[in-house]
């Protein structure tokens, strides 16, 4: 049998055991702090870790990829020519600063070696290759591939809305009905796939019917490296006098001719 008195005692001492077990797990979480990153030093290697305890404010984020660059966008600037005129003042275009080639004289007896520089030269230094061709033509639309990609890599190019000066200028002459008399006549094209390079009003060089782009393609990579002074010997050697006679004709056929004073 158990007594009041020993009944009272047990009641106290389990009263007691209780307060002191809430005190104890109270005590216990509100007593948490932060941990903080801890630098830790390797005696091997020269690296330094951090060691972030779970729970941390300053743990990092989980990586992400970079963000990818703007792709650059370039095309080829070239210029659609639908007459004499339009060529004439292409070929005679403003000076504008280009790369070209500064020359000078490795040994007396070789052509100039040349180095690449920006300077502002004439129009008659300039070289500007253009084409005839015409929408039925299929040899014309196989070349046409490779005539943007030479232009992509020796003329003038849009780089992002920017425009690019190249060392050759291109131009495209389609055969048509307004054009026809303008290209066969004036210009004597006998017909089409039709090449033709030039410096200022002088033909360097021209080829008719080809069916690859591999003399063009020859001749584009050589006068890239040729100096100014070389462009103009070879364009008053090689030139037939064909355009200058179509400039000189057409002056005199102009309306307002007779009615000009002199």
């Amino acid at each position: 049998m158990i007594s009041f008195n020993s009944k009272k005692s047990a009641a106290w001492a389990t009263t007691a055991l209780l307060f002191i077990l809430h005190a104890a797990v109270t005590t216990t979480t509100l007593s948490f702090t932060p941990s903080v990153a801890v630098a830790s030093h390797s005696t091997s290697t020269s690296s330094s870790a951090l060691h972030y305890v779970r729970g941390d404010p300053t743990e990092p984020s989980i990586p992400t990829k970079p963000l990818k660059k703007a792709a650059t966008i370039s095309k080829p600037k070239i210029r659609d020519i639908k007459s004499l005129d339009e060529l004439t003042y292409f070929l005679e275009e403003d000076d504008r600063p280009v790369v070209i080639n500064e020359c000078f004289h490795s040994k007396p007896s070789s052509r100039r070696r040349c180095l690449f520089t920006h300077i502002t030269i004439p129009f008659s230094f300039l070289i500007a290759a253009h084409r005839f061709y015409a929408p039925w033509c299929k040899t014309c639309q196989r070349l046409n591939l490779h005539w943007n990609r030479f232009a992509l890599e020796h003329g003038d190019v849009i780089q992002n809305r920017h425009k690019i000066p190249g060392r050759i200028r291109f131009a495209s002459i389609e055969y048509g009905s307004e054009t026809a008399r303008f290209i066969t006549e004036s210009l004597k094209v006998p017909g089409v796939p039709t090449f033709q390079i030039y410096s200022g009003l002088n033909k360097l060089w021209e080829e008719h019917g080809s069916k690859t782009p591999k003399s063009l393609k020859e001749q584009l990579d050589i006068l890239s490296l040729l100096c100014p002074e070389d462009i103009r010997e070879l364009a008053e050697e090689n030139d037939d006098g064909i355009l200058s006679d179509a400039i000189e004709e057409s002056f005199y056929d102009g309306p307002d001719f007779l009615n000009e004073e002199w």
